[in-house]
Formats: structure tokens, C-alpha cells, sequence
């Protein structure tokens, strides 16, 4: 009688955490800063996610312009790697999140600078950055940039989110970065 007491108890104190998760959407992390992870037929990895400092020449040349008090500039540094047979687009929703799940959209900056990720055709057998151009040569890889408020630097791990494209809206992976 006192194992069947103790099991009832077991499930009757299960079923309210078996509930949590029902309609809340799948937050996994499939991959960590620096694995690489297959999105659109493309391979993708994040070699660095830092803060920039856009007083100094090298971060400057990612982004010259102003910010505002109480507000950092990051950089996650991106390659991406076509080992298809045609050209295929880089995915062009990235976006980093917080463990509340607060969402800082990338940065718009000028889209002709040859440190940034650009969401262009990646030829057969390529990679972005080219290999032997300017981000290929100065950084770590091509750069995604975020405005994140420093006070917010504490809702740890971040989480760099990767879409699919409109053909295939459902992919999604999910990358925890360290700062």
C-alpha cells in the first residue's frame, strides 16, 4: 500500500511539469560557438562572436558611425560554405537573443563593404569570406554586427538564430555564442 501511495504521488507531481513545454516552441541549441552546423545546403560556422571597439582602426572599419550611450556593438564572425554542385544564397535572417528571449535584428549597415556577411550566391566549391579577400585576410571570417544595451550582457548564453530561406521557412538553427 505504501509503494502504491508513493507512486501516485510521483505521477500526480509529474503531470504539471509534463504540461510546461506543451505549445511553447523548440529553443534548442544545436550547435556551440565554433562547430559547424548545415543550413540550406550550406555549411556555416561562428569563429568568434566579441565585442568591437569602433575608437580602433580595425573595428572601425565594420562600423563607423555613432552609439549610443549605455549600448555595445558586437560581432559575430561568420563562415559559410558551399560543397554543392550550384550556386546557393546564405541564409539572410540572423539574429542574436538572450536567455529571456530578447531578440537584437543585425545592424543595417553599407552594403558594399567586403568585411560584412552579404547574403550574395556562393559559388560551387566558395566559401564567404572569399578566400584570399579582405575579410579573409584581416578577420576571422565575414561579419554579422548587433547594437545589445550593456545592462542586458547578463542575460547569458546568447544565442545567434540562423532561418532558412522562404522556400523553407521551418529551418532554423540555433548557436550559442560566448562573450
Amino acid at each position: 500500500m505504501r509503494l502504491l501511495a508513493a507512486a501516485l504521488l510521483l505521477v500526480a507531481l509529474s503531470l504539471p511539469l509534463a504540461a510546461c513545454g506543451e505549445g511553447r516552441e523548440d529553443n534548442a541549441v544545436e550547435a556551440m560557438e565554433r562547430n559547424v552546423f548545415e543550413l540550406g545546403g550550406l555549411r556555416y560556422r561562428v569563429a568568434m562572436f566579441r565585442q568591437l571597439n569602433p575608437r580602433i582602426p580595425p573595428d572601425r572599419a565594420l562600423y563607423d558611425g555613432p552609439l549610443e550611450g549605455g549600448v555595445g556593438l558586437f560581432a559575430a564572425f561568420l563562415i559559410a560554405c558551399n560543397e554543392s554542385d550550384e550556386p546557393r544564397p546564405p541564409t539572410a535572417a540572423v539574429q542574436l537573443e538572450d536567455s529571456f528571449g530578447e531578440v537584437y535584428p543585425q545592424v543595417a549597415v553599407l552594403a558594399d563593404n567586403p568585411l560584412l556577411y552579404s547574403p550574395e550566391p556562393i559559388q560551387p566549391d566558395r566559401c564567404l569570406p572569399v578566400e584570399d579577400g579582405t575579410a579573409d585576410r584581416s578577420l576571422p571570417g565575414a561579419a554579422v554586427l548587433f547594437k545589445v544595451p550593456f545592462d542586458a550582457l547578463s542575460n547569458r548564453p546568447f544565442v545567434l538564430e540562423f532561418r532558412g530561406s522562404e522556400d523553407d521557412e521551418a529551418a532554423v538553427q540555433r548557436v550559442q555564442v560566448d562573450l
